[in-house]
């Protein structure tokens, strides 16, 4: 690879970039839970956005440019088998240890059918 491109896998070159982040949260009448976030580079959101329309993956490729998007319940599982076919194709170690933080925020453990939403914002 170039080294003129190999700066692309180096997380410092994205702190200084606004953040974008995702939420997990439960409806609210579900009673006290902690919400799930993860913050990321824009940039990365905008990486990940750009695979899932390479891809053809209708969950992914639904991430915003700016603004926010919500994932309703029923979307946040094919929305982890999107998430886990990246993980398969990609071999970009920083886009790949955000979506394995990501994967892990999305697991079920235990989760009811009380309304969880996620909600993906971009700045």
């Amino acid at each position: 690879m170039p080294d003129e491109l190999s700066d692309r896998f180096d997380a410092s070159r994205y702190s200084e970039d606004e953040e974008a982040s995702f939420s997990l949260r439960l409806d609210p009448r579900a009673g006290r839970v902690v919400p799930l976030d993860l913050l990321l580079s824009e940039r990365l959101l905008h990486r990940l956005r750009h695979l899932g329309l390479a891809y053809e993956m209708p969950l992914l490729s639904r991430l915003p440019a700016s603004g926010k998007w919500f994932y309703p319940e029923e979307q946040i599982d094919p929305l982890s088998d999107e998430i886990a076919f990246v993980l398969r194709v990609v071999d970009d170690p920083l886009l790949t240890a955000t979506l394995a933080e990501l994967s892990r925020i999305l697991q079920p453990r235990g989760r009811s059918r009380l309304g969880w939403q996620l909600r993906v914002e971009a700045p």
